[in-house]
């Protein structure tokens, strides 16, 4: 019966919001750092894409990434939401070398286009991890 299931794009939500927290192993992909890996690969390449060298993120066109790619694949249309995800996921912003650029890159050391096997090493941040409402202040 169909009926009583999930439909499969509800179960990636799900698993992109709280895999880990329910026991994910270290094999597993979380839901929102596959989804970003596959909208690199299928996005139009004037919106986001890859460094040349491979080991960064660039979204070229941060206004239509909002509107026209998180709302498919995010289930919203917030830059601000999108880069406070890939916070969390411990993907880090690096400063462009252009002053007046607008483009916006990140960069974590296991999210590499030629390296999907590296994927399942990113995880997201705990709630115990330093500087989470973690650690006393000395």
């Amino acid at each position: 019966d169909i009926e009583g299931r999930n439909p499969p794009r509800m179960a990636s939500v799900w698993q992109a919001h709280g895999a880990e927290a329910e026991g994910a192993t270290d094999d597993e992909v979380s839901g929102f750092v596959r989804s970003v890996y596959t909208l690199l690969r299928v996005c139009d390449a004037e919106i986001a894409g890859w460094s040349h060298d491979g080991l960064q993120v660039v979204i070229f066109d941060p206004a239509r990434f909002a509107s026209e790619l998180c709302p498919k694949f995010f289930r919203h249309r917030n830059f601000q939401s999108f880069t406070r995800l890939l916070n969390m996921y411990q993907f880090h912003r690096v400063p462009s070398a252009q002053r007046d650029s607008k483009h916006v890159v990140f960069a974590h050391p296991n999210f590499q286009r030629t390296r999907e096997d590296l994927l399942p090493l990113i995880q997201h941040k705990s709630s115990s991890s330093e500087g989470i409402g973690g650690g006393a202040a000395a």
